[in-house]
């Protein structure tokens, strides 16, 4: 009976193509659709502000961008650019392991 890290490290040894692939292209996209979100966030604020508004609306929707603006940033460009580099090295990692494997003949 094979236990959990077992049945992982099989996995692991036998597909390691797939398993930096799919890690990759997850990454790649997590990265991507975050920093497409937090850039609709601000555009879709930043549009607000062009419409008529009260000042106090003015004031809650401009608070509000700066907020985004500066967790944007801080926090969300840094996480988007680990996730996308990372997902590049595990997409370039499983080409290049593929690619430098030995080719086995059928006869």
């Amino acid at each position: 009976m094979m236990t959990m890290s077992s049945k992982l490290n099989f996995l692991f040894a036998r597909n390691r193509f797939g398993v930096f692939l799919w890690a990759g292209v997850v990454l790649l996209v997590l990265g991507l659709g975050i920093l497409l979100y937090v850039n609709s966030v601000v555009n879709a604020h930043e549009q607000m502000l062009q419409s008529d508004l009260t000042s106090g609306e003015r004031n809650r929707i401009n608070g509000s961008l700066t907020w985004w603006r500066i967790a944007q940033i801080t926090f969300y460009n840094p996480i988007c650019i680990i996730f996308i580099v990372a997902g590049v090295f595990c997409v370039l990692y499983a080409c290049a392991w593929a690619s430098l494997q030995p080719t086995v003949i059928a006869h």
